[in-house]
């Protein structure tokens, strides 16, 4: 479920939860083995995080959602430690109440249907890409990304020869597309260039604007 927030949402879940858990620690000197699994839920949480949240540097989406999950063991251990808090005699006594049912049921139920939902998305790249295109629209990498795969369709169709020029023309078109919004990010990007102007220069036969992005291309790297 950590991987499904998205921007604010995410950053507003896991910081309330953990001023939550250190305001619980305030004051404490001695700390029990509860509190020191705490405190190693939340370094792992912040740790394996951070390394997939776009901080520093970018990360493709489909690596950065399945490391982003390695951060959920951190934020389970947060969890039960509060819980553990909340309802103290209850877990003392091994019990199952029905107001520690409640909460976990509130959980694990989003959770699980989100999961379910998600798993849709990842029929293939292409599916992947089209469904978090709608979060990152201004993503200069997901649009590459999404072009790429066009590209890579348009490619298939010319090479089989049993589609029809319009069905080529309209995977082409495509991959223009979402090359032309990544390039409208991040006007330097070298492979949006070149791989637009091999579109442009093969499919459309427009051959003054492909020389025209090759050789700006090779300003930006000339090799």
């Amino acid at each position: 479920m950590i991987a499904g927030l998205y921007g604010e949402k995410f950053f507003v879940v896991s910081w309330v939860i953990n001023y939550i858990t250190v305001w619980l620690n305030k004051g404490r000197i001695v700390h029990s083995p509860a509190d020191v699994c705490c405190d190693v839920g939340i370094f792992f949480f912040f740790f394996a995080i951070g390394g997939v949240a776009n901080l520093l540097s970018p990360m493709v989406g489909i690596f950065a959602e399945r490391f982003a999950f390695s951060a959920s063991i951190g934020f389970c251990v947060v969890l039960a430690y509060l819980f553990s808090v909340w309802k103290k005699e209850e877990f003392q006594q091994n019990k199952i109440t029905f107001s520690i049912a409640w909460p976990l049921i509130l959980i694990i139920i989003p959770s699980f249907l989100y999961t379910v939902n998600r798993n849709k998305d990842w029929t293939s790249k292409k599916s992947l890409y089209l469904a978090d295109i709608a979060h990152v629209s201004k993503s200069a990498k997901a649009n590459s990304l999404l072009g790429s795969e066009y590209q890579v369709e348009a490619m298939a169709l010319q090479k089989g020869g049993n589609s029809s020029y319009f069905e080529l023309i309209q995977k082409v078109d495509s991959a223009i597309y979402f090359y032309d919004k990544s390039l409208t990010v991040f006007k330097d990007y070298e492979s949006n260039l070149n791989n637009k102007g091999v579109l442009l220069y093969t499919y459309r036969y427009d051959y003054q604007e492909a020389f025209s992005l090759f050789e700006y291309a090779t300003t930006i790297n000339i090799n």
